[in-house]
């Protein structure tokens, strides 16, 4: 019988998350997660234990010294679950004596020691173990969990993974369905005895400087193969991958940041067309995109970033995306046909590539669509109008393209936008007289943007960067500026801005970099500016300290002013 209500009663069978044996009233499952009693010597000295299978006493600050004591004595014990606490030191010897542990969770805590030397190495009942986020050091063999025959989960997460040199004849009796072993470490090629599983479905072997082919046998080797993560490694070599039926059951694969060269495989998209999530960014890949992708029809996530793709995004690259990053390649041409129709789409980054025409107008069903980035490429022509339909969105970066445009008075619909870069292009004119920075950052320097100062300065409580420098803009810098109360970063150089700087700006508590050089600013500088500025003349090398022209000089706080 399970207590549905927590009870002011001696009787442990009456509290809350408390289950008892209906015949000898032994507590049978005892749940102390989140400090939902005083302390575990409570449950200790009001319950009768000796039957206890299942114990959570996770997130409650425990302390070794207290917990263990009593600990070892509950010999029918199959769950027990310490994460979350504040456990130190090596493991405690008795533990051998929880000859029924099925699952054992030490996640996020802060012991110690060897496990190869240590008590777990006894418990063959394991058939779950947790211990990511500790200080342990683990093998990468698991040499000393090979009589483990239960064993179906490790998860040694975060912690210190070292190589150990172990019999190649030796074949673990265990299988397993899952596996993390995932830290900073240097342990050479990929451990022995994954050539001996069959069962595996999720393996996670990220950051271990692991060297070598990819692994295409463990995808032949194991049927239910799921999810894949390699990434951070130093995998070299062509992807090779054979054609076979197993790997149709992989939806999560992560090669990235690796040393993997040459071609991606043409018919890639065929081998896994349960894709959902392909992760190959920073590698060497050149050549081009495989058409092949577009039988990945539940790809929602593709990042192919940082390598050395040519030629044209295929079409009908994913009906299903939700995130796209093909960042830092040398694609060209038009970034998507017509043919397009990404209406999942959230993330787009196509940055630092070659792209040349249009802002594509297929982008326009992405309504949901919160990052996108076409910046350092040659598209040109207008911004569109429709941009403005696609209220979800937050980050804009347009900037070093050859856009020739006005910025249009439908910008003013996207209340969500908290990045807008449009530097280094052809935007002119001026700014719609309701455009209302509500936003993070703005970036539209080198530009022809003209018009008075002040109608910039119209809202602008969120902003902390704002960079008009290289524009046409004319005017004085007025009282509005106060509206900026977390301005950090002020770029209005070389401009055509004229008359005294206002003693408001001296209001801007958070500003730490502001440049108002080549203008036709006249007058005295602030006083605050004027202090500022001898500061940093005074803790920079190499500069006259009588002299406050510090037009070429970058620090963290810098005042960079000059009034002709």
């Amino acid at each position: 019988m399970e207590a549905r209500y927590p009870v002011e009663s001696s009787d442990c069978c009456q509290w809350d998350h408390v289950v008892c044996d209906n015949t000898t009233k032994s507590v049978i499952q005892l749940d102390l997660s989140g400090r939902r009693y005083n302390s575990w010597e409570v449950a200790r000295r009001e319950c009768t234990l000796p039957s206890l299978k299942y114990l959570r006493p996770s997130e409650n600050a425990l302390e070794e010294t207290i917990f263990f004591e009593g600990l070892c004595d509950l010999r029918h014990l199959e769950f027990l679950d310490l994460s979350f606490n504040n456990l130190v030191g090596p493991l405690p010897t008795c533990l051998v004596n929880l000859t029924s542990l099925r699952k054992l969770v030490l996640s996020s805590n802060q012991f110690t020691g060897n496990v190869s030397e240590s008590p777990l190495t006894s418990m063959t009942s394991l058939k779950k173990l947790y211990l990511d986020d500790n200080n342990f050091q683990i093998p990468i063999s698991l040499g000393s969990f090979y009589n483990h025959s239960k064993l179906t989960f490790f998860n040694g997460y975060n912690n210190e993974i070292y190589r150990e040199d172990v019999l190649q004849s030796l074949v673990p009796k265990f299988q397993l369905n899952t596996i993390s072993l995932c830290n900073c470490g240097g342990v050479g090629v990929l451990p022995q005895f994954l050539y001996h599983q069959h069962d595996l479905v999720n393996v996670d072997l990220c950051d271990n400087n692991l060297i070598g082919k990819f692994p295409n046998w463990l995808l032949v080797n194991n049927s239910r193969l799921s999810h894949l993560y390699l990434v951070n490694n130093s995998l070299s070599g062509q992807l090779d991958m054979q054609n076979h039926s197993h790997t149709h059951m992989i939806i999560f694969l992560d090669i990235s940041q690796n040393l993997l060269n040459g071609t991606i495989p043409a018919n890639l998209g065929e081998l896994l067309p349960n894709l959902k999530t392909l992760m190959m960014s920073s590698n060497w890949f050149n050549g081009n995109i495989p058409s092949s992708f577009s039988y990945m029809s539940s790809l929602g996530n593709l990042d192919l970033s940082n390598n050395q793709l040519s030629g044209k995004i295929p079409d009908h690259l994913g009906k299903s995306l939700q995130w796209l990053s093909l960042s830092n390649n040398f694609l060209h041409g038009q970034i998507f046909s017509k043919n397009f129709n990404l209406v999942n789409l959230e993330l787009l980054l196509l940055d630092k590539n070659q792209f040349t025409g249009k802002v594509p107008e297929s982008l326009s069903n992405s309504s949901n669509l919160l990052v996108f980035d076409i910046s350092n490429n040659y598209v040109l022509g207008s911004i569109p109008k429709w941009m403005g339909n696609l209220s979800f969105l937050q980050i804009i970066r347009m900037g070093n393209n050859h856009l020739q445009s006005q910025i249009s008075a439908e910008f003013c619909n996207l209340t969500n936008l908290e990045t807008l870069d449009i530097s280094g292009n052809d935007i002119f004119g001026s700014l719609p007289s309701s455009f209302s920075l509500s936003l993070f950052e703005v970036l539209l320097s080198k530009n022809r943007i003209s018009g008075p100062l002040h109608n910039i300065f119209s809202n602008g409580s969120s902003i902390y960067v704002l960079d008009f420098s290289n524009n046409h803009l004319t005017g004085s810098i007025s009282q509005d500026i106060k509206r900026f109360p977390h301005l950090t970063f002020l770029l209005l150089n070389n401009n055509y801005l004229e008359g005294e700087v206002t003693s408001e700006i001296c209001k801007l508590k958070l500003l730490s970099w502001l440049d108002l050089s080549h203008n036709r600013l006249s007058g005295e500088i602030p006083k605050c500016l004027h202090i500022t500025m001898l500061e940093a003349a005074y803790n920079a090398p190499n500069i006259d300290h009588g002299s406050l022209a510090l037009e070429d000089f970058i620090i963290k706080q810098s005042i960079i002013f000059t009034t002709k």
